[in-house]
């Protein structure tokens, strides 16, 4: 089958059910959707044959596996490059989730992740002994609101 399949209804609600819970089963979706199960099944087909349908995957609860999120505003000296700093932090500094170079007020944001273990204070004493970083700021997050779109409305 080409790229060239268009969606319709049925397989936009079908994609809304599948998006929800992958591990849906195909007559629980076909009672749901008021047809036979086969029916379910050779629009899956289609749908990952057109590729509109990668792979089935699990999402996990961040609230369970994640710590203490904490993300660090780092200013750098004129006389260091960014790319520099960050290999410096990649290469010594523990619990690193993203580096982000930036434009404004701060060079760098660093987004770390730890289990409350006083990984989070070593991490940042290490990166403020880099040499380089002029200084750090550091917010903790109270909790995390993820927005997800609603690709087919």
């Amino acid at each position: 089958m080409t790229n060239e399949y268009a969606l319709d209804e049925f397989d936009k609600q079908l994609l809304k059910i599948l998006v929800e819970d992958g591990r849906k089963k195909n007559t629980e979706i076909a009672r749901i959707m008021n047809v036979t199960e086969g029916a379910i099944r050779k629009r899956i087909k289609k749908l990952k044959d057109a590729e509109f349908i990668e792979k089935f995957t699990v999402k996990l609860n961040e609230r369970k596996l994640t710590g203490t999120l904490a993300i660090v505003n780092i200013e750098i000296d004129g006389n260091s490059s960014p790319s520099t700093i960050t290999e410096k932090i990649e290469e010594h500094v523990k619990g690193v989730e993203a580096i982000y170079e930036t434009a404004g007020e701060v060079d760098l944001i660093v987004v770390f992740n730890s289990h409350g273990d006083g990984t989070l204070k070593i991490a940042i004493e290490e990166l403020r002994g880099i040499q380089g970083v002029v200084s750090t700021k550091t917010y903790i997050a109270l909790s995390r609101t993820k927005i997800e779109r609603d690709i087919f409305s």
